[in-house]
């Protein structure tokens, strides 16, 4: 579709339904992007019903990334829509599942906390030590890929919740959403990331 071979594109999409088949979390990521292709053709409806699909079948699974991102497709359709209220609603739910994610995929170990209280009562004067290791941790956390693409979803989630404030004539939450969303990109994208530069 990129490519300007919307017909190709169509194609590996239905090729990738019947393959996806009887694997419901490749089924649901071939739904959103099925939906993706209907949302540029400006068939907004089908692009509905398919998203409609992949959520249906995400709410089944465990708590993943992937349904973050069919929140926010939804959201963009449903304003595309006019329909404000729901992509509003949608752009939470996003906002919900990338915050949990990060947290259960990036909070320190408790256990290992513990191991840590217990070598600092040790060694007494590891403040130094211990502040190092918080360091450590953080510099981990926003190095790796996934933290990254994670905070990129978030960033994009609190941006569309500002607009659909926009809509609803919520104007101070949506100054307070489009803040935060500047703050996630500039402080763990950086300020020449794309997105941040697109946020200005």
């Amino acid at each position: 579709m990129r490519d300007g071979c919307p017909t190709d594109a169509i194609e590996l999409l239905k090729r990738a339904e019947v393959l996806a088949e009887n694997n419901e979390t490749g089924l649901a990521m071939t739904y959103n992007n099925l939906a993706c292709y209907y949302r540029k053709s400006l068939q907004l409806r089908t692009a509905l019903t398919f998203l409609e699909k992949a959520l249906a079948i995400e709410q089944k699974q465990p708590m993943s990334a992937s349904k973050a991102d069919t929140h926010l497709n939804m959201c963009a359709v449903l304003s595309q829509l006019s329909r404000h209220d729901h992509a509003m609603a949608h752009a939470y739910q996003a906002i919900i599942i990338v915050q949990s994610t990060l947290l259960m995929n990036h909070l320190p170990n408790p256990a290992g906390l513990m191991k840590a209280d217990k070598e600092k009562n040790a060694h007494k004067g590891s403040a130094a030590n211990k502040d190092k290791g918080m360091e450590q941790l953080q510099n981990s956390m926003t190095s790796s890929k996934e933290f990254k693409d994670r905070i990129a979803v978030l960033t994009i989630a609190y941006h569309n919740l500002a607009v659909e404030q926009e809509f609803m004539h919520m104007y101070h939450e949506a100054v307070a959403s489009y803040r935060q969303a500047k703050e996630f990109a500039n402080k763990y994208l950086g300020t020449d990331d794309t997105i941040s530069r697109n946020l200005t």
